[in-house]
């Protein structure tokens, strides 16, 4: 194996400009950078593996195990995936081993990771002494975490609270009046079946409840004989289990002996609130566990202090259930209804289109959903018609203030707070709110983001490179300065070697998006407005400042030339074009997702320059002039509910609900959701303008910024027309 020594000699540097290559340390030049990597590559030498283990305390390698006893079932499938997503970005290796619940096979499992030197192990173990038999992983220095099957010897233990889920069983026995209780569990050994077992029975007996309550053990793998016992004897009008792959099995006997099958609620794990005719699911988030459990090893494997505690002492950690899902009702609606529904282009309209079928099912309402463009759906809206012929909108944030008192029903205090309630407060306002009226309740929301390429950013060789043409350290910019000077230096016209073609895209195609493109560069230097006495105050030092910066920008950047502001951009940088881009989080939510050999695992979010961002997003609203009220707030009820705003998420939306932005799988799957609710306190509303009509504004704000950088106007010239004309789009 090569070692530093060989790649010096062949790169003819010193060894110690090898160790800071491989560190990523010291005043290292662009072209002894080069030399050390070609050297490395040609003697076979993998860098950032070998500069992670010239950085690790001991000879313990970057390898995982986790144990599971399968991955057929759903919910050990969560748990892994849940585990690989959080460690591979560290750059840990995960090793997976099945074991199906067999005791030699898991001591196999053992004996191979010890083998291989790993730093952890993540282990759902089926041996009631597992702490024994972890020794030799122990011994080594790593640290072991158990899930879901605990014992009292177990130092480190993540689980459900099964207390709690015993106590949510008996309720919904109770609540229901079943008087024959069947419990259907594991023949295994495990802390936490029987901790479930005694907290029903406990809680029935507790509440005086009079039942007849029975416990059937089984064997999760041939268990199909021992469910011919439950019909035996008196029969059961309940089952609970705690394993949701034997319900059609228990379903199949109650056939077979032709007997009614009792109602069933079942352990399973999370999934969308979608109703399952087979039994009542009682949901588990098992990714959430996954999670949890994988930062706590990360910080035993990061955070010295902290593995010291948790070595000598037990760690005991009880995740909250999900449990049942609350159905919704209609109880408003007696006959069959139509509504027709207008909504605006976009991911949102397109995830709730999706999913208004399980509306028309559940409620007996029918819905005729038209999705327009924002022009197309701009000018039908404007119609005085407009009201008459669609029950429901989906607008823009910025229709509100202009068509709120002439298309929208305002809704009552009540309403309107139970409805948002559950939402993210510093959202009402704005996508609702007109002249202290609510008009209508948010749907999906967004903020201005920065997205950028971590590969680059992290690129050794660039970063001395932009340090040599610079003088400072190439990171993401802060401010708009920073920006476009990030931008010149991955523009291929300035710099030959930048990896992409452009720093960024920018566009002139639409008025909007070269006021969006303006405003973000005039908040950033400090500008804002104000609407006295029925005139419009904006700062000109600010503004000039953002034209200038904004004039510079496009040197650097990618023309975008199709109608709908962000899609380009989107392609530009997935495409591997462009280094960064700002976009509205709409257009970026599902980034995360999307496979691309420039830029898989490698999308990075951060603030835009200044730290000012602007909201946007849409809100629904009802038709002043419906004559279906009922019906459509019914319809808002459902498609604004916390129980369908996980679904609309996992379709493309962007949903204002609290609970979202504390879902840590939704957050491992779009990490744009975390700096999405971080840079809520920091948005300026919608736009700069609160109170003025948007559609006609930026239709002479743009026209003007174009007109200025074609140098039709000077900037003089063009901010005195803005001045003397704007007042007339006050509302």
């Amino acid at each position: 194996m090569a070692t530093i020594k060989d790649i010096a000699r062949l790169a003819n540097v010193s060894h110690g400009t090898v160790s800071n290559v491989l560190n990523g340390k010291g005043n290292v030049s662009v072209e002894k950078i080069k030399a050390v990597e070609v050297a490395a590559k040609q003697l076979g030498y993998s860098l950032n593996a070998q500069a992670k283990q010239l950085r690790k305390p001991s000879a313990l390698t970057d390898n995982i195990a986790v144990i599971l006893p399968n991955i057929t079932e759903k919910k050990y499938a969560d748990l892994f995936s849940a585990i690989e997503a959080y460690f591979e970005p560290l750059g840990y290796h995960i090793l997976l081993f099945l074991t199906d619940d067999s005791p030699y096979k898991e001591q196999s499992a053992i004996n191979t990771s010890a083998r291989m030197r790993i730093c952890g192990a993540i282990a759902v173990s089926c041996c009631p002494d597992e702490t024994s038999m972890y020794r030799l992983i122990y011994q080594s220095g790593a640290f072991v975490i158990f899930l879901e099957r605990g014992s009292a010897k177990q130092i480190s233990f993540f689980s459900f609270n099964y207390k709690k889920i015993g106590k949510d069983i008996a309720d919904y026995i109770k609540k229901h009046d079943f008087k024959n209780i069947a419990i259907v569990r594991s023949s295994n050994s495990f802390i936490e079946e029987s901790e479930l077992e005694t907290s029903i029975i406990n809680e029935l007996e507790s509440s005086e409840y009079i039942c007849r309550c029975e416990t059937l053990k089984i064997n999760d793998v041939t268990y199909f004989p021992q469910l011919f016992h439950l019909c035996d004897g008196p029969l059961f009008d309940f089952i609970f289990t705690t394993n949701e792959n034997i319900i059609n099995g228990i379903k199949y006997v109650f056939q077979i002996k032709s007997v009614e099958c009792p109602a069933i609620v079942a352990l399973t794990p999370f999934n969308f609130p979608l109703d399952d005719i087979r039994y009542t699911p009682y949901f588990l988030n098992y990714t959430n566990l996954g999670i949890k459990a994988s930062a706590f090893l990360y910080q035993c494997l990061s955070n010295e202090s902290f593995a010291l505690k948790h070595k000598e002492k037990s760690c005991k950690v009880l995740c909250d259930s999900n449990g049942f899902h609350t159905k919704l009702s209609f109880p408003n609606i007696t006959k069959k209804r139509k509504l027709n529904f207008l909504l605006v282009k976009g991911s949102a309209s397109s995830a709730l289109d999706k999913l208004i079928p399980e509306f028309e099912h559940a409620s007996g309402i029918s819905v005729n959903a038209m999705i327009m463009p924002p022009n197309e759906m701009y000018d039908t809206l404007a119609n005085e018609n407009a009201g008459k012929v669609f029950d429901l909108f989906r607008s823009n944030l910025f229709m509100l203030p202009i068509y709120a008192k002439e298309k929208y029903l305002p809704l009552s205090e009540k309403v309107f707070a139970d409805l948002t309630k559950n939402m993210i407060p510093e959202l009402v306002n704005e996508y609702a709110v007109f002249n202290n009226v609510p008009y209508g309740i948010p749907y999906d929301i967004g903020t201005q983001i920065l997205i950028y390429r971590k590969d680059l950013f992290d690129d050794p060789i660039l970063k001395r490179m932009f340090y040599e043409k610079f003088g400072g350290e190439l990171n993401v910019p802060t401010n708009f300065d920073e920006f476009n000077n990030v931008s010149k230096f991955f523009t291929e016209k300035y710099n030959p070697d930048s990896p992409v073609e452009y720093g960024t895209s920018s566009s002139l195609t639409t008025t909007s998006g070269i006021c969006t493109d303006f405003e973000m560069r005039y908040r950033a230097f400090g500008g804002t407005a104000k609407i006295d006495n029925s005139h419009v105050y904006v700062d000109k030092s600010s503004a000039q400042k953002a034209m200038q910066n904004y004039i510079d920008h496009f040197s650097y950047s990618l023309p975008n030339l199709d109608d709908y502001w962000g899609g380009s951009n989107v392609n530009n940088f997935m495409q591997g074009k462009t280094a960064m881009e700002i976009l509205y989080y709409n257009f970026a939510s599902n980034l995360s997702e999307l496979k691309s050999g420039k830029t898989d695992g490698q999308i990075g979010f951060a603030s835009i320059p200044g730290k000012r961002p602007a909201f946007i997003g849409a809100s629904l609203s009802i038709s002043k002039y419906t004559n279906e009220p009922e019906a459509a707030l019914e319809f808002i009820r459902w498609a604004c509910s916390s129980q369908l705003a996980e679904a609309f998420t996992y379709l493309g939306g962007v949903s204002p609900h609290k609970h979202i932005y504390e879902n840590e799988k939704i957050l491992l799957t779009y990490p744009g959701h975390q700096l999405l609710k971080e840079s809520i306190p920091y948005c300026s509303g919608r736009g700069i303008f609160n109170y003025v009509n948007d559609i006609e504004y930026e239709k002479l704000l743009g026209l003007l910024i174009r007109n200025t950088i074609n140098q039709t106007l000077t900037f003089d010239e063009a901010f005195n027309i803005f001045s003397e004309s704007i007042d007339k789009y006050i509302l």
